[in-house]
Order: structure tokens, then sequence, then C-alpha cells
């Protein structure tokens, strides 16, 4: 698979319900902190569904925000909504 990477934070949207308001504000802070003493973003990219032009986050949400707080471009793998399927019966979802 691919890893991408944009500074453009606008592309990006969360695929459930998820709130920002709910996400944990420590924990995106202390992973800021340690994205700023070790980068390992580029090899734990964030997971997204390309859909409709629009990439929503399946994994990587509290990552994302702490990449965006410090202004970091954000690595991410994008997968088609069949692909992200598939991929989630092969390991038993």
């Amino acid at each position: 698979m691919k890893v991408y990477k944009t500074s453009n934070y606008n592309k990006f949207d969360y695929y459930c319900k998820f709130k920002k308001e709910r996400m944990l504000l420590n924990h995106i802070k202390r992973l800021a902190d340690r994205l700023i003493k070790i980068d390992l973003t580029s090899i734990l990219p964030i997971i997204c569904i390309n859909k409709g032009g629009k990439l929503y986050i399946v994994d990587g949400m509290h990552r994302f925000e702490a990449c965006k707080h410090l202004k970091k471009p954000i690595y991410y793998i994008g997968l088609s909504e069949s692909k992200f399927k598939k991929s989630l019966k092969r390991v038993g979802y």
C-alpha cells in the first residue's frame, strides 16, 4: 500500500459519528509532545477511506489532531470502501 503525505487538513473528515469535542485532549497533547521528540507518523500513517473525493479517517484520529496542532504533514493510506471492508473480513471483523 502506498503512503501519501499532505498538509491539507481540509481533505479529511471522520468516518464514524465521532465528535471532535469527545476526543481526549490530554491524549492529543501527549501525542503532540511525543511527535516533537520522535516523529513516527510516516511509518504509522492514519488509515482513511477515500469516498467521493473526501478522506474519512477510520484509524488515527488522535494522531491526525496532534499533527494538525503541530502543523505537521499528515501521512495516510487511502483505501476504497470495498478494499477496507475486505481487509476487515480478512482479520475477522
